[in-house]
């Protein structure tokens, strides 16, 4: 049956319970981050929480008619995307301090020199300002940042991969997944990107959902230009595990 889980604190030599908080924290938590002796996370849909470290306590909770991402926390802020809007409160009291409406979900935030990056289906690739929400760019493009190499934005559209110039959102090259293939997992390095693709073996009338239905292929790119290094295929293991090495 399903159940709302509770937050816990273990101590970390041997595993014993510390405290246990008294209330939950829904059925489907997402992600948290310690701030300043505080556990700040969402419940997975559209509450944000924040926990006392020394006993568990709920200090405070703010609920939304937003459906909330993951979050984002840096420095005292917490940054949210979700269904319709990007929103930014404090972490010391779940404030809002400013949300900015887009269309469709909006992608978990993240982090760059430049400002906060998201993306989404329906909105492209946006980059914002950490104070107020502003928008410094925004890319119209069906896809998510995936990355930030450097002042660079890899980006995956679904069917292939695309550089954008952090600064302006500029593109700066874009590569096709072959016919019919769509791009999984990117990983992204200063000199290459590696990534995979997926392609169904059997005609549209016929594919069915498990994995022995399609082929994988490993790629390699060049993170200045997107020409391939080089290929493999991966046959049918659709997590073969990927690590990459400077060098």
């Amino acid at each position: 049956y399903p159940c709302e889980l509770r937050l816990c604190a273990l101590r970390a030599r041997n595993g014993d319970v510390i405290w246990e908080a008294t209330e939950p924290i829904g059925m489907n938590p997402a992600k948290g981050a310690v701030l300043k002796g505080r556990f700040v996370c969402t419940n997975g849909t559209s509450e944000l929480m924040s926990f006392d470290l020394a006993d568990g306590k709920k200090l405070w909770s703010r609920k939304s008619r937003r459906t909330f991402s993951d979050p984002l926390f840096q420095a005292d802020r917490v940054y949210l995307g979700g269904f319709g809007w990007v929103t930014c409160c404090d972490a010391a009291t779940g404030d809002e301090l400013w949300a900015r409406e887009v269309k469709g979900w909006a992608r978990q935030p993240f982090a760059t020199p430049s400002g906060l990056l998201t993306g989404g289906a329906q909105h492209g690739v946006m980059l914002l300002d950490p104070n107020d929400g502003a928008v410094k760019w925004r890319v119209e493009i069906e896809a998510g940042p995936a990355a930030v190499v450097g002042e660079r934005i890899v980006v995956n559209t679904g069917r292939g991969v695309s550089l954008l110039d952090l600064a302006d959102g500029k593109s700066l090259w874009k590569w096709d997944a072959p016919k019919e293939a769509g791009v999984s997992d990117i990983v992204a390095t200063e000199s290459a990107l590696v990534l995979r693709t997926c392609r169904s073996r059997l005609p549209e009338d016929r594919r069915k959902s498990s994995m022995d239905a399609f082929d994988f292929r490993s790629f390699v790119l060049e993170t200045a230009t997107g020409k391939v290094r080089w290929t493999a295929e991966q046959g049918d293991d659709p997590d073969p595990g990927v690590s990459v090495a400077e060098g």
